[in-house]
């Protein structure tokens, strides 16, 4: 999957240091994959500005047409991005807007999965 237009993949690129960030960003290919793909370095490192402040990954028909989807980050115990939990849906059925009222319930889910593996496992 590609990091740059997904919602979990976003919200990892947004995780990482803004030097590192700036780094790959030079060095990843920005293919066009649906009609809503940022094929711009600069648009792209705008998107994940606003990703690492809100901690909501998102995927507006960046990777496919006709399917939106949001991601949650799940943190470990140094607080450093160990996972994400995300939904995804075609845009037939709900709207990014709409799939965006889930986000509570997902943060809610991404703390409880945190909590349920505990700090001896690792996650």
């Amino acid at each position: 999957m590609p990091a740059s237009c997904t919602a979990s993949g976003k919200l990892y690129l947004a995780s990482l240091p803004k030097s590192q960030r700036d780094t790959l960003l030079r060095y990843l290919p920005l293919t066009r994959m649906a009609r809503n793909t940022i094929t711009s370095q600069a648009a792209l490192s705008v998107a994940l500005d606003k990703i690492e402040a809100e901690q909501i990954g998102h995927d507006n028909e960046e990777f496919i047409d006709g399917m939106v989807a949001v991601a949650v980050p799940i943190r470990d115990e140094q607080g450093n991005l160990a996972g994400c939990l995300f939904v995804h849906a075609p845009t037939i059925r709900v709207s990014l807007s709409n799939l965006l009222l889930y986000v509570p319930l997902l943060k809610s889910a991404a703390h409880d999965l945190r909590v349920s593996v505990g700090p001896d496992q690792n996650l």
